[in-house]
């Protein structure tokens, strides 16, 4: 749905939407492509959960507390640490793993193909070396900039409201134990939600970025480190 627009500013105002909305969506989807087109792309997804997930959150805890270090004995890390810490983490994990982004994308955008046209990609390892050889190894960064963007907004958002919800109840309420699965439970919706709603515009971007070949990444960059600093 995201690349909707795209082909709309491409064909112009004859351009008539596929999808109506997600559940429209996913019923065409499955209707025309199969249950199976519903999971295109997931080993490059898990490829991307793996490396990106695995940063971003084994990483915070430490960021967080270095970024901390100079916080009085007993003082709890202040909202704007745990943003900045999710910013930080959030950068560096999607610098690691944008290539798999990139992959994922590539493969959830084909749709369904015409009798006897050829797909482009047969699988994840197929995508990785076709987008290298055509479009050189920064063909596989293709929207860096903006999946930065959107990888620190929504990971300052999850963790850092995440952690914040989290000691805001635990103050409110003593009898609670920080173990409780029913914190845990309110704690990850509230961050979710918070997250999704900060970050949709650039994952927007994102999207729409990394489904172009060959256009420079660079502004994107700089772009995001003017609006950090």
């Amino acid at each position: 749905m995201q690349l909707q627009g795209q082909k709309k500013a491409e064909v112009g105002p004859t351009f008539q939407a596929k999808y109506k909305g997600m559940f429209h969506c996913i019923g065409t989807i499955f209707k025309e492509e199969g249950l199976r087109a519903l999971w295109k792309g997931i080993f490059a997804g898990l490829q991307r959960q793996c490396v990106f997930a695995g940063l971003r959150i084994g990483l915070y805890g430490p960021v967080r507390d270095t970024i901390c270090r100079d916080n009085k004995p007993g003082q709890q890390p202040s909202l704007l640490q745990r943003i900045s810490a999710g910013l930080i983490t959030g950068a560096f994990g999607i610098c690691v793993a944008s290539p798999t982004d990139v992959v994922k994308i590539r493969l959830q955008a084909e749709g369904k193909k015409a009798p006897g046209e050829p797909r482009k990609y047969n699988g994840s390892l197929d995508a990785y070396s076709k987008i290298i050889k055509e479009e050189g190894f920064k063909g596989l960064y293709s929207g860096l900039g903006a999946n930065i963007v959107r990888n620190s907004i929504m990971n300052a958002a999850e963790l850092a409201s995440y952690d914040q919800i989290k000691a805001t109840f635990l103050n409110m309420f003593p009898a609670v134990k920080p173990e409780d699965k029913r914190l845990h439970f309110v704690c990850g919706l509230s961050a979710g939600f918070i997250a999704v709603c900060f970050a949709s515009p650039a994952d927007v971007l994102k999207t729409r970025l990394m489904n172009v070949k060959n256009f420079s990444y660079f502004f994107y960059i700089i772009l995001f480190y003017i609006i950090s600093f």
